[in-house]
């Protein structure tokens, strides 16, 4: 047991990091960030309190699966973001920011991250049948956006853009 990880305060996120929290090799945000009205701060400062070398773990729900996206063309709302119309309480549980890779990957890019990774998750998955179906238009345009690419950089974008992580996982 480390003494520098013994460190737990109750803290307001849409203010980012406090200024004196140190450095970590790890920080991990579990379905966290989708309730930050300020994530570039939060991604920011979560950033300046990583030791070189070090890394961050985000999990977060992920609209971009085809039932969350049927959900959205028919209601206008994503599952678990529904509209907060006097429900605004500051310090709830509210999902205010839904999240797609590619949303991700630009947040992370400006609070000066490498664009993320996703990794493999019990719900990478599509739940039901109909759900492959639905996600095929969007990973054949993602697979040919990867051929179609001109840097590395853009190719890996697309390919985890089209992974079965992003087009089909909840989270």
């Amino acid at each position: 047991e480390s003494p520098g990880y013994r460190n737990f305060w109750k803290y307001d996120l849409d203010e980012g990091l406090p200024e004196d929290c140190g450095e970590y090799d790890l920080i991990c945000c579990c379905e966290g960030i989708e309730h930050v009205g300020s994530p570039l701060l939060l991604l920011r400062r979560f950033h300046r309190a990583l030791k070189a070398g070090g890394s961050l773990i985000v999990t977060t729900p992920n609209v971009w699966f085809p039932q969350s996206r049927m959900q959205y063309a028919f209601r206008g709302f994503f599952p678990s973001f529904p509209p907060l119309a006097d429900k605004v309480i500051p310090g709830s549980h509210m999902h205010i920011t839904p999240w797609t890779y590619p949303q991700l990957y630009v947040f992370f890019k400006l609070a000066g991250f490498e664009p993320p990774r996703l990794i493999e998750e019990p719900l990478s998955r599509a739940k039901h049948f109909y759900e492959r179906i639905l996600g095929l238009p969007a990973k054949w345009y993602c697979r040919r956006k990867v051929r179609k690419a001109k840097t590395e950089e853009e190719r890996e974008f697309w390919t985890q853009a089209g992974s079965r992580q992003s087009l089909l996982s909840r989270h």
